[in-house]
């Protein structure tokens, strides 16, 4: 135990005595005979200050730079006396910019000796940063990265980032520094028109559409202009709580009257419908935003550029599919609507239509509607219905689109049949002027769409052949209610209706007849020419 003793108080001396301060301090360099291990000795030569520590057999020397109250403590390198070896200085960049209005992304990339990093953040541009203060991230690194500051409450004002790039050689000696700073307000360009005597002039509030498509007015003499220079406190442009600026500080704007930056077409100081283009930095044209701003720059109104899917309700016959859309249109041109047989919209049965919507482009453009009948389908089949809305100009390749609707599927009805339709027959009158009704028929249509007309052909015939018809009952046998064409109205869609029917036929004076006329019965496409009745006069 004494022994074990004797040895850790040895060690413990040996420890001290590596790291106490240097007790000597001369001008020239120690050879290697001289001291022992652990002896440290601080060398003045040609201006530079080297400490030198005594390993087995030789001396090692580090360079000292002077601290001057900064966080660049400058390069530091370390050789034996025997030779010399100086690490290359880490390197390494940052780039900074603002995703949105409180967070800025920091992106790093490293020099061939870095192999780890520091972010710093400060409030006060050219700070020395001797002390960081808030330090935003420390990191082992990779060569590439970023970082998102949140700055939540802080948002507004200039910020300087810091990066400090570390070497592999000594940690407690900053080797790199790159500092970058970011205005407080963020540059935003701004697009408007322009006429031919180069006045320009902001899109008004029907010309949401153009304004979404950064596209001149069809038919007008102006052209489409990005206006850069201009700024905003806050990248998600609130209405009502944010603003643009005349430069990264804040300076006030005046956009309207006669001496505002967007004085054509003679607007007043109290203009209010002045809507611009807004091209997201990002690249992706579904972020683009067009704003309605007032006079000091107020952001007053906003709508994406990209139009917004509309709803959808469907209907069916045998044979046909109707889509019945509805939705705002501030920047909507077109509706495309899809309809096939399956719900992945891949199959040879795939058929695409586009609506125009009833009203559009405009700050009255909240409640459009349209349609489109998908006709000629098979009965009896299941379609998938899929909208979405669009702008631009080919409906083949949008600029922007919404994404689609939710997917619907209707069923058409087995394919539409005439039943009971009655087996030729003879109607026959006596007499001057004589007549004869017939029985009462009962018909019935599978399912159909719109109106339901009967036809009797009078081709060739001395008198009259007429017919009535109801939905509810016997028609009776009022003449009133006969008349050769008779039509019964429906709206829309319908399935298994009964049509009470009869028929009459009116001799034309004395004169006889004998003669075969031919009878249809029509909905749509649904068409029967079975019934042939035969009308006889004599006597």
């Amino acid at each position: 135990m004494i022994l074990k003793g004797i040895q850790q108080l040895k060690r413990f001396r040996e420890a001290q005595q590596q790291y106490k301060t240097p007790s000597v301090e001369q001008n020239s360099i120690p050879s290697n005979s001289e001291g022992s291990v652990g002896d440290t000795i601080l060398v003045n030569t040609e201006g530079s200050k080297f400490l030198y520590i005594k390993g087995q057999g030789e001396w090692h020397k580090t360079q000292l730079n002077k601290n001057i109250g900064n966080a660049t403590a400058g390069l530091t390198t370390t050789a034996a006396t025997g030779g010399s070896t100086i690490p290359v200085s880490p390197t390494g960049s940052i780039v900074a910019e603002r995703t949105a209005n409180q967070f800025i992304k920091l992106t790093w990339t490293y020099g061939t000796s870095t192999v780890r990093h520091e972010i710093r953040r400060s409030s006060s541009p050219g700070a020395s940063f001797v002390n960081p203060g808030t330090e935003l991230t420390a990191a082992a690194g990779t060569t590439s990265g970023n970082f998102t500051d949140n700055l939540t409450s802080l948002a507004v004002g200039t910020w300087v980032y810091q990066i400090i790039f570390y070497n592999s050689v000594e940690v407690n000696f900053i080797q790199y520094v790159n500092e970058t700073v970011i205005a407080g307000y963020i540059a935003r360009s701004l697009g408007s028109l322009d006429d031919a005597s180069n006045d320009e002039f902001p899109y008004s509030e029907n010309q949401l559409l153009e304004c979404a498509e950064f596209s001149d007015i069809s038919g007008q003499s102006n052209s489409y202009v990005n206006n850069s220079g201009y700024f905003t406190d806050d990248i998600n442009f609130s209405v009502n709580n944010s603003k643009i600026y005349g430069n990264a500080q804040g300076a006030a704007v005046n956009f309207y009257g006669s001496s505002g930056d967007f004085e054509g077409n003679n607007l007043p100081d109290n203009y209010a419908n002045g809507w611009f283009s807004q091209d997201h930095p990002d690249g992706d044209v579904n972020d683009d935003v067009i704003l309605n701003i007032d006079d000091d720059g107020d952001i007053i109104g906003k709508y994406s550029a990209r139009p917004i899917a509309p709803g959808f309700s469907t209907t069916a016959t045998s044979n046909s599919v109707t889509v019945n859309l509805s939705g705002e249109t501030y920047v909507t041109r077109y509706w495309q609507v899809q309809l096939d047989t399956v719900n992945t919209f891949n199959s040879g049965n795939l058929v695409t239509a586009y609506v125009t919507p009833s009203v559009k482009g405009s700050t009255s453009s909240a409640n459009a509607s349209g349609s489109n009948t998908f006709s000629s389908l098979s009965g009896n089949t299941t379609y998938f219905i899929r909208v979405r809305a669009q702008n631009g100009t080919n409906t083949g390749s949008p600029l922007r689109s919404s994404v689609y609707s939710n997917i619907q599927q209707q069923a058409t009805s087995t394919s539409a049949a005439w039943s009971n339709i009655p087996n030729d027959f003879t109607l026959t009158a006596f007499g001057f002027n004589g007549s004869d009704f017939s029985d009462l028929f009962q018909v019935t249509l599978s399912s159909g769409n719109g109106n339901t007309n009967i036809t009797c052909s009078q081709s060739g015939l001395n008198g009259n052949l007429t017919v009535a018809m109801s939905t509810s009952g016997d028609p009776g046998t009022n003449l009133l209610n006969y008349n050769a064409n008779k039509t019964i109205v429906h709206s829309g869609t319908f399935t298994n209706q009964t049509y009470y029917v009869k028929f009459h036929y009116q001799r034309n004076k004395s004169i006889n007849n004998n003669t075969t006329q031919d009878v249809t019965f029509t909905n749509s496409t649904n068409i029967d020419e079975s019934l042939d009745i035969t009308c006889v006069a004599n006597l």
